[in-house]
């Protein structure tokens, strides 16, 4: 899926913002949505890997260490991470019964993404294999609800 594009004479992403929510109806939640690397192309090239899974991409780690590691710093933050099987809820309730879901942001003014025509950002959820090529997704990607906001300059 197309997270995000961008076009102008030329410009830099600055920032990203993601929220996913599970869909699959599994009464013990699923998390793999999060196996999906995020990619960009610049300039109508090829895609390129610019993490190997959601939590790298924003500077988090293993499933965002099931919650446990709500962070924010200058580069990027965990901003959510619960519903079943994460152990957690929303301000200390318990998620039984809630969708796991997350979210977070990045910052890209120490790693500017610059283009001179257009760009595009992709997450495909359910990415296999090392995120390398297209072969078959893990877990369907219709099976989660994906909300992305990309804050470009163009000049």
């Amino acid at each position: 899926m197309g997270a995000d594009n961008v076009t102008g004479k030329g410009g830099a992403i600055l920032v990203t913002g993601m929220a996913a929510r599970d869909r699959s109806g599994d009464p013990k939640g699923n998390w793999r949505f999060l196996e999906g690397c995020m990619r960009l192309a610049v300039d109508g090239s090829p895609l390129e890997i610019l993490s190997d899974g959601t939590e790298s991409y924003f500077y988090g780690s293993l499933y965002f260490d099931q919650g446990r590691d709500d962070y924010a710093n200058d580069i990027a933050g965990l901003m959510q991470f619960y519903g079943t099987g994460a152990g957690k809820g929303a301000a200390g309730t318990t998620d039984a019964g809630t969708p796991p879901h997350f979210s977070a942001y990045r910052f890209h003014d120490s790693e500017l993404l610059v283009h001179h025509n257009n760009m595009s950002l992709v997450w495909r959820c359910g990415d296999v294999n090392q995120c390398i090529g297209d072969g078959p997704a893990l877990y369907g990607p219709g099976a989660v609800d994906v909300f992305s906001q990309v804050l470009a300059y163009n000049w």
